[in-house]
């Protein structure tokens, strides 16, 4: 067996076992280590012994690495490559197949594979979505100019929210039987309610980016005054909406909401991308 150990030189050299061993006997050649990669301080077999695996060692044993000694580092480089070098020998055996290796071996791979995964999506999503969901100018005034009366108006309203569909349907059924949305909604704030907040369930005018998207369809159907019926959003949230009054904001130009329109097509862009995306690796990879 060989055990390569790598030197910080440009044409990236290792040497045969024996040097690291301490022995007597010289390496007789030296090798290109081709394979290893660059943050690798040995090569056993094909396996990489790194830097990190010597912070791990470290840590673990509650050293300061700025007090160990050059020979000290050596010896906890020795001490994993033996480490690895019995660990590919209990694999040459069969062993890795045994029941207690597996049952302490598989919730780290989880973990590692959970990381592992995340980290390479984050990289996929800016690289192949979220880079290519690119906006332009036209759209953004394409999309003002369409939705111009929506974004210049400004709508009063009031809420009852409850994260319980049960309760919420029959609050709503308490309004329909003639109770008034404040008697309903003030029972979400029990006991007496200090003055500067006498109706805390009134959100006040709200612009048209500040409404959550379950309401704006609702809303639009509304008059002044009326009363929705059970809205259901996402994290399980569950409103009633009273529209109190609405308002024209001439002043809302182009020019003012730019960013917002920017973003919220940028945001549909790439929900989209990342739908058909996840349909097409799907299908590659014979799932769908």
């Amino acid at each position: 067996m060989k055990l390569f150990y790598c030197l910080p030189l440009t044409a990236m050299l290792v040497l045969h076992a024996g040097c690291s061993q301490g022995t007597t006997e010289q390496p007789a050649e030296v090798v290109a280590a081709v394979a290893a990669p660059p943050d690798a301080l040995v090569m056993v077999k094909d396996v990489a012994i790194t830097d990190h695996d010597v912070q791990l060692v470290l840590k673990s044993g509650g050293h300061d690495e700025e007090e160990l000694t050059p020979e000290r580092r050596k010896n906890v480089l020795d001490v994993i490559v033996n480490k690895e070098l019995r660990a590919q020998a209990a694999t040459e055996l069969g062993l890795a197949n045994n029941a207690s290796y597996l049952a302490r071996i598989r919730p780290l791979e989880a973990q590692l594979n959970a990381v592992r995964r995340q980290a390479l999506n984050d990289l996929y999503f800016r690289k192949e979505i979220e880079a290519k969901a690119t906006v332009s100018d036209a759209e953004v005034k394409a999309y003002f100019e369409a939705n111009k009366e929506r974004i210049q108006t400004e709508t009063h309203v009031a809420q009852i929210l409850i994260k319980n569909r049960k309760v919420i349907e029959q609050r709503h059924r308490e309004i329909v039987d003639g109770a008034s949305f404040d008697e309903v909604a003030k029972k979400q704030f029990p006991g007496e309610l200090p003055a500067k907040v006498a109706r805390p369930w009134d959100m006040g005018f709200l612009k048209w980016s500040q409404l959550p998207a379950q309401w704006v369809p609702v809303l639009d159907g509304m008059k002044d005054g009326e009363v929705s019926g059970v809205i259901e959003g996402a994290g399980g949230r569950y409103w009633i909406v009273q529209k109190i009054e609405s308002r024209k904001a001439p002043e809302i130009d182009l020019k003012l909401v730019r960013p917002i329109v920017t973003g919220l097509l940028k945001n549909e862009r790439v929900e989209a991308l990342q739908a058909s995306t996840d349909k097409r690796l799907r299908e590659e990879a014979g799932l769908d």
